[in-house]
């Protein structure tokens, strides 16, 4: 597995890109262009070698914004990371509308696998691409805590959100890095009672997160959570400076995964009961319930929109026993079923067609599979019941890529990555600036 520090290589260009602590033109603290030929902005340096056709470009603060356009064009066109995408971006107005042109080509990259940090108390994260087998490090202060421990992360629609220790919470774009402060975790209703029956609240009190849309593009965005016992449903709308969560009432029974469909929250119940959720009066009404057959257990049930459709997704995790002292678990099987909220039906599916779903520590989601395996399910191990009762380090063991097809499993990450805090999960891909 590479660790990516060197500059990205192509026919005639070379880009480093050596901080990842931007905040605009100001804070861009490092850009190196490596080309054929000399520019006529910033200072020139020959290599050692004077014959040597490249040429070392500096372009100082204040030329960035003076570029060429052509040049910018050829620039982009050459990266292939969007995390160079998002720096790109940030040098400067003229910069960005570029790279709002190529925003499609980058949106349509599988996500990545962000991993646990590898020693305590570090900001350095690490992003894995199954897709390049590459994993790129950055510098994420943001999700570490005042007392320099890591903060408990989630993610939704490339965010990410954070608890302290001190049960702060907040949006976080992990390559922009911008924040976008929420309701503090107190003001949950019945917080008092809900955090007393939970072992260590920051970290197992919000158990999932969904958008329902990016902060980026509008103001008018809702942050849906799972949390408490029985996984609540609670809201805030930041963006109307919401200073506490709400909650909708549902019934008593488990909430395994709630997404955004077609302009409503939905969730899904242990029992297979899924509800639509209307703010507006902040109450659930049942829409659909799985078939009994369907329900196999123990299980976990997600949400997913594919191609317009809302599919369910039961995945299938059992304990074995090892000796008489020792267990394990492992995903043994994954079923997909096409549900018709008008008529109540669910389809058993074989095949997605040419698309990936992706599971766990996320909100549920899918993509066309162009760097990925068609018909899979890309899982991560979100068995934080069983983990922190089975494992001595915490979740991360039980993660692969399911064939739909014939129910075999392959791993998508061959290094090892445990947390109880954070275990691996996926965050997706996503556009950083309004137009």
């Amino acid at each position: 597995m590479e660790e990516r520090y060197e500059p990205l290589k192509s026919s005639g260009l070379e880009i480093l890109l050596q901080s990842n602590t931007w905040e605009g033109e100001e804070d861009f603290r490092c850009l190196v262009l490596w080309c054929d030929a000399l520019c006529d902005v910033g200072g020139a340096y020959p290599f050692e070698d004077p014959e040597d056709p490249r040429i070392f470009v500096c372009v100082n603060m204040g030329a960035w914004s003076e570029l060429n356009e052509d040049l910018l064009i050829e620039i982009i066109k050459r990266l292939t990371l969007y995390e160079d995408l998002v720096t790109f971006s940030l040098v400067c107005t003229s910069w960005l509308s570029v790279a709002v042109k190529e925003k499609p080509r980058f949106l349509s990259k599988p996500p990545w696998l962000m991993l646990p940090p590898e020693k305590p108390n570090t900001c350095r994260r690490g992003f894995y691409s199954f897709s390049d087998n590459m994993t790129r490090q950055v510098m994420i202060p943001e999700a570490e805590g005042s007392n320099k421990r890591a903060k408990r992360c989630l993610s939704s629609g490339g965010w990410i959100l954070t608890i302290s220790k001190r049960w702060s919470m907040a949006l976080l774009h992990p390559f922009s890095r911008r924040q976008i402060e929420l309701p503090h975790m107190t003001t949950f209703k019945n917080w008092d009672y809900l955090s007393s029956v939970l072992y260590r609240p920051h970290i197992s009190f919000i158990t999932k997160f969904v958008l329902s849309s990016n902060p980026f593009s509008t103001s008018d965005y809702i942050v849906m959570v799972l949390h408490g016992s029985k996984r609540e449903l609670a809201y805030c709308k930041p963006g109307e400076g919401d200073k506490s969560w709400t909650t909708i009432e549902t019934s008593a029974s488990y909430n395994h995964d709630v997404t955004y469909y077609n302009g409503l929250f939905y969730v899904i119940k242990d029992t297979g009961q899924m509800t639509a959720c209307d703010i507006r009066s902040d109450m659930a009404e049942q829409v659909a319930e799985m078939p009994s057959d369907y329900l196999k257990y123990p299980l976990c049930l997600y949400l997913v929109e594919s191609g317009g459709e809302l599919l369910v997704v039961s995945r299938v995790v059992e304990r074995e026993d090892i000796s008489k002292r020792r267990s394990t678990y492992r995903t043994s099987e994954f079923l997909v079923f096409k549900v018709d909220l008008r008529s109540n039906t669910w389809t058993e599916m074989k095949n997605l067609g040419n698309r990936a779903v992706f599971v766990g520590y996320n909100s549920s989601f899918s993509i066309e599979a162009m760097l990925c395996k068609s018909n899979c399910i890309y899982f991560t191990d979100d068995s934080w019941e069983i983990y922190t009762d089975l494992t001595s380090h915490g979740g991360g063991k039980d993660m692969g890529i399911y064939n739909l097809q014939d129910g075999s499993i392959e791993p998508h990450f061959r290094g090892n990555s445990y947390s109880f805090m954070n275990p691996p999960m996926w965050v997706q891909p996503s556009f950083f600036r309004k137009k």
